[in-house]
């Protein structure tokens, strides 16, 4: 792929891009782009990856003198990814793999991209993750050879869970030139902007560079092994606390298994991590050996240093026990209920499916059928039990508004993991009093709840409030007037007076002391308002008007005829 006619602005001037169709119903997944040769300089991007796409493969190919990313996941949404044994040269004004898009209609990747076994040469950054781009994996690439001044081999900004492992960056000159770059993001059109949370920087080898480690912000961020030396400026530095973590390498004699607590082989220095063993059916745990000692199960370890340990079975031929075998498609775990897998024949287990963050249980396969996540199985012999889970669809919740106000949307975020519980809060402008929901939404609850399911578009009805024809002269006191009429059916006016700038809270409430709704509230002029109240939504019956202006309150009686 060379010589593209349009590199112009609009995205256009790709080699390859493999695209869905902007929502999650039907995105484009399972392609392979193989052995290829992208050239430039007259393509923009050789590989772009959007729109939800997924398990796409991208492997072996040959990028050279791109205008921007040469692989590029271009921020919408694009997961499970995978970026291998391609090689990137000369890319001077991008990244030889991007993920994450500043353009005006994009924004964050999705979870779990893959990029590994990579060459980068000369490159601006080798791999570049901004904008929130969530659980990228960053694996045994190498980088080098990068003359571009303040060039970065691994650049990650807004980049949660973010895991760089086993990367060799080496012999770039450009001047300032950084190994690994954790830095603050300021995001785009508003959104997006963030430090990197939850990175872990692993077994990574950085030399012969401007910096090895710069790292100038970030939360909870893990470094385990890493060989940084012989670079020209600094070797490392932080300008926020790290965690340093040293590995529990565990290896098993006879047949059995060995669980760490906490999980991972990974642990801070200082802390101490329990071991216990496990042994399969008809065998029986003997001992520890290496950095632990004894016949204690289970046992503790001190982390001061990388540690090795290996646990010890021995076969036990008396013993009447089956194994309950496990596996996930997707991404989740399994719960069992006694734990260990290992059980006397007729013992009942409950095992349970626990799907990660973002994604949804979808059933059993195996010893167990269905979709309840938790089922009880007798073990009459050995067993195997998988658990389905399924990336869980984002949608968009969109608002319209007519009159001057805003919602409050808890938790905040543009995008939502289908399932979510919105509470969704109407507030109104000075002068304004919210009137009732509509299109994907209904009714004049404030504040009210939306489960995301699907795509929304949510309208937003604000009313003015407006003041007493012909009042010149200002209220002298707080009041609130009896609503007329009363009783009403469709419509009544309530009128109150303000005699000096305050806040406002115009509420009305039920028998049982339940707010029905907000009639008005802000910061008011002095000056005598009406409201007018409509009986849509309200059942007949007896209702509170309640008014707090100035630190004072009046309650008036209002009855709902139907």
């Amino acid at each position: 792929f060379q010589k593209a006619t349009d590199v112009g602005g609009g995205g256009a001037g790709y080699g390859v891009s493999i695209q869905g169709n902007r929502q999650f119903d039907n995105p484009s997944k399972f392609n392979l782009v193989e052995n290829c040769r992208f050239l430039g300089p007259y393509i923009r991007h050789g590989v772009l990856l959007q729109y939800a796409t997924h398990n796409n493969l991208v492997r072996g190919n040959y990028f050279e003198n791109t205008r921007l990313d040469a692989i590029d996941l271009h921020g919408e949404d694009e997961y499970l990814n995978e970026i291998t044994g391609n090689e990137v040269r000369d890319v001077l004004t991008g990244a030889g793999t991007g993920v994450g898009n500043t353009g005006a209609t994009h924004d964050a990747s999705g979870p779990f991209n893959y990029i590994h076994h990579n060459t980068f040469v000369n490159c601006r950054e080798g791999v570049k993750v901004y904008l929130g781009s969530p659980d990228t994996r960053i694996e045994y690439n190498e980088i080098t050879g990068s003359t571009v001044a303040g060039g970065r081999g691994i650049y990650l900004l807004n980049a949660p869970r973010t895991v760089v492992k086993g990367n060799v960056i080496h012999d770039n000159p450009g001047s300032y030139f950084s190994g690994i770059l954790l830095r603050h993001d300021s995001g785009t059109r508003g959104s997006y902007a963030g430090d990197p949370k939850d990175v872990r920087l692993v077994e990574n080898e950085i030399y012969h560079n401007g910096y090895g480690i710069r790292i100038e912000a970030g939360e909870n961020i893990i470094l385990e092994n890493n060989r940084v030396h012989d670079n020209r400026i600094q070797d490392f530095y932080s300008a926020v606390p790290v965690i340093y973590h040293k590995r529990v390498d565990v290896a098993v004699q006879g047949e059995g298994r060995v669980e760490l607590n906490p999980p991972g082989g990974s642990s801070p220095v200082g802390s101490r991590v329990t071991l216990r063993a496990w042994p399969a059916a008809n065998w029986r745990f003997a001992h520890w050996e290496g950095d632990l000692s004894g016949t204690n199960n289970p046992d503790s370890l001190l982390v001061d240093d990388n540690k090795s340990v290996t646990a010890v079975f021995v076969f036990d031929p008396t013993l009447d026990q089956v194994t309950l075998h496990t596996g996930v498609v997707g991404r989740g775990c399994i719960l069992l209920s006694p734990p260990g897998g290992v059980y006397d024949r007729g013992d009942t287990v409950l095992v349970t499916a626990v799907p990660d963050s973002g994604w949804k249980f979808t059933g059993w396969q195996g010893d167990l059928s269905g979709t309840e996540d938790s089922l009880a199985l007798v073990m009459d012999g050995d067993k195997t039990v998988i658990a389905s889970f399924a990336p869980r669809q984002v949608f968009s919740v969109a608002f319209w508004i007519t009159g001057h106000g805003r919602v409050e949307v808890s938790p905040p975020a543009q995008r939502f993991y289908e399932g979510t519980r919105l509470t969704l809060t109407a507030i109104p402008d000075s002068g304004w009093i919210f009137t009732g929901w509509g299109g994907d939404l209904s009714g004049t609850d404030n504040p009210e709840t939306l489960v995301v399911d699907s795509d929304k578009a949510i309208l937003v009805h604000f009313e003015q409030v407006t003041a007493v024809a012909g009042s010149v002269a200002a209220p002298r006191d707080f009041r609130l007037e009896q609503n007329f009429p009363n009783p009403f059916r469709g419509a009544t006016l309530i009128r109150f007076s303000v005699p000096r700038r305050t806040e406002v809270r115009l509420e009305l409430w039920d028998l049982t002391g339940r707010r029905v709704k907000m009639l008005a509230g802000g910061i008011y002029s002095p000056g005598r308002y009406s409201v007018r109240v409509d009986s849509r939504g309200l059942s007949a019956g007896v209702y509170f008007c309640r008014l707090r202006a100035g630190g004072r309150h009046f309650v008036r009686r209002i009855v709902v005829l139907k």
